[in-house]
């Protein structure tokens, strides 16, 4: 009976390393402390640090399968700290033909980063991230007391934006961006 057990549990193992999660959603509903971390890297890149100390209710979910969305949701009668950061960077894609002596130039055609960061005595935090082909949105919404730092920044061969605003106190914080190619 054991060598059936440990025959499975070698299967398992081995069939695990062939299998990715595409999506992750959790939910945590907690009259203490939590804490929770996800990241993902490449050309799209999104990473998510919250924390609470207090009654709160805690709601994420990563979406990989093609593009990258995200949906962060928090209410806390106690502390929160919340970072998320998302970029996407666009390369052209490569010309068939070219000459064989001309440089090779895998310069990227737009670069974007979109990051909220903030503590907060108590409140609500939503933010909504979305990356696909040469789109690359946020919306963030905050009702507290506290403070945040919300940064933007886009980048082309002609043009770089480059944005970052402050709040600190009783807040209601409502924003949207909207990265689109042909800048």
């Amino acid at each position: 009976m054991q060598k059936i057990f440990i025959a499975a549990g070698i299967v398992c193992l081995i069939l695990a390393g062939w299998m990715s999660a595409d999506m992750i959603s959790s939910s945590i509903s907690v009259d203490g402390s939590s804490w929770f971390k996800s990241s993902l890297t490449g050309d799209r890149t999104y990473s998510t640090l919250m924390f609470t100390n207090d009654r709160s209710v805690n709601n994420r979910g990563i979406d990989f399968t093609n593009d990258v969305d995200s949906q962060v949701r928090v209410s806390s009668s106690g502390p929160v700290g919340i970072r998320e950061f998302s970029s996407q960077i666009t390369i052209p894609e490569a010309e068939t033909w070219r000459c064989m002596f001309e440089e090779d130039d895998t310069e990227t055609d737009r670069e974007d980063e979109i990051s909220t960061s903030g503590l907060w005595s108590s409140g609500n935090y939503t933010g909504v991230r979305g990356m696909s082909g040469n789109l690359t949105t946020a919306s963030t919404e905050i009702d507290g007391s506290g403070m945040v730092s919300l940064r933007k920044h886009t980048q082309t061969v002609n043009v770089t934006q480059d944005e970052r605003s402050y709040a600190a106190g009783k807040m209601n914080v409502s924003e949207y961006v909207e990265y689109r190619g042909g800048i």
